[in-house]
């Protein structure tokens, strides 16, 4: 149940929705049926900050919401659409335990978002900026975030000497520049394999069957970037290189 969405899970979705007819999908595993309502949000980005495409203006967002900021506060803030890939490969710092807990990608611009609604890393958001060359920029956020945080700090978190916590999987390590004091590093852009893709579609359907009281923190994960608007496959860029475990 990856690239394509089961019959049970497209009779479990139109449930969800109370829709008579069942969604479809389009060629790229996006619904064609009904759109569905949106739920309220209780975490609203101020004008103009919806759509962080930066390192820093995703930490100008977090800052200017309540505190302390919850991962699911900042995910249910940004504007919609969103868009959208998900995997179910546990080659990374958020290894998914399996498809039904996916890490999910969100790309603005040139910058890549990643979150995991349960399991190890579930608790940080982690950024990708493509700087050129098959390389790309690397930071981390911890969560909740209880205070205002300075720009530098998403480089601060993966800080290890010499470099990053990231350089011990992404070849090519080097300094790019220093923000605020604090080094900044660049290293390989990695993707998952095509055969680790799970349809959002499917994810969207998670979302929607997700069993609050059984797990609160995984359904405020999956609602958050699901429940509050469109939300549109995108693959990741076709030039990153695949990560595959050496046979």
């Amino acid at each position: 149940m990856r690239t394509l969405w089961t019959g049970l899970g497209a009779a479990l979705l139109a449930l969800a929705l109370g829709c008579e007819d069942e969604p479809t999908l389009d060629d790229e595993g996006g619904s064609t049926g009904s759109p569905k309502p949106e739920a309220p949000r209780e975490c609203i980005a101020p004008e103009g900050m919806g759509s962080p495409a930066s390192v820093e203006a995703t930490v100008d967002l977090i800052n200017a919401l309540p505190k302390p900021t919850s991962l699911p506060c900042f995910l249910e803030s940004l504007d919609r659409p969103l868009q959208i890939a998900a995997t179910d490969s546990d080659r990374s710092a958020q290894p998914s335990p399996g498809e039904e807990n996916p890490r999910l990608f969100i790309t603005r611009d040139t910058m890549i978002l990643s979150v995991l609604p349960e399991g190890p890393g579930s608790d940080r958001l982690e950024f990708a900026v493509d700087v050129g060359d098959g390389l790309s920029v690397k930071g981390e956020l911890a969560f909740p975030v209880e205070a205002e945080i300075d720009v530098s700090e998403p480089y601060a978190q993966i800080l290890r000497n010499p470099g990053t916590s990231c350089g011990a999987c992404h070849d090519l390590e080097q300094h790019w520049e220093t923000v605020n004091e604090v080094p900044v590093f660049a290293s390989e852009a990695l993707q998952y394999p095509a055969e680790d893709d799970v349809s959002p579609a499917y994810v969207d359907a998670l979302a929607q069957t997700c069993d609050a009281d059984a797990t609160p923190q995984r359904c405020a994960m999956l609602t958050s970037v699901f429940a509050h608007g469109d939300v549109t496959p995108q693959r990741l860029p076709e030039l990153i290189r695949i990560c595959r475990l050496l046979e």
